[in-house]
């Protein structure tokens, strides 16, 4: 749908407004309306819950997973919410990432590294590890096979 929303302070409200107005005309009226719609209805908060339990589970399941895996030899930010995890590797430093990358994906894990996300790269190897569209089965299979390839590198 490419829609976003942002919650302002009432002082910014003009500022983004006209921001928006420089930057992009082209945002669909009717699918935003739509939105915003559904957002005000009782539906939303439903949908958030129902989000809330499902993301959780999966998200038990792989900090589980890691701390039974990996559990001195990573470090996670993020744990609270969200559809990401934040996986540092304690110790593995930057240099070994495309190795790293390599034997997961020989193995059939695809691994994404924050690198490209800093403006110089981090001393250790950072894993953008996601789990929204992985039933729990998936999720703790992947931390196993990265365990694999963590000591093979």
């Amino acid at each position: 749908m490419r829609l976003g929303y942002v919650i302002l302070p009432d002082e910014l409200l003009e500022p983004f407004i006209a921001l928006k107005w420089c930057t992009d005309r082209h945002s669909p009226l009717l699918t935003q309306n739509i939105l915003a719609d559904f957002i005000d209805s009782p539906l939303f908060g439903r949908h958030i819950k129902r989000m809330k339990k499902k993301y959780g589970k999966r998200r038990n399941t792989l900090i589980h997973a890691l701390q039974k895996n990996l559990a001195d030899k990573v470090t996670t930010q993020g744990t609270n919410a969200g559809i990401h995890l934040l996986c540092w590797l304690n110790g593995i430093p930057q240099s070994k990432e495309k190795a790293l990358v390599k034997i997961a994906r020989e193995k059939g894990l695809g691994i994404h590294s924050v690198t490209g996300l800093y403006q110089k790269p981090p001393k250790n190897i950072g894993l953008l590890l996601g789990y929204g569209n992985l039933p729990s089965r998936k999720i703790t299979e992947g931390i196993e096979i990265l365990a694999e390839c963590l000591r093979e590198l």
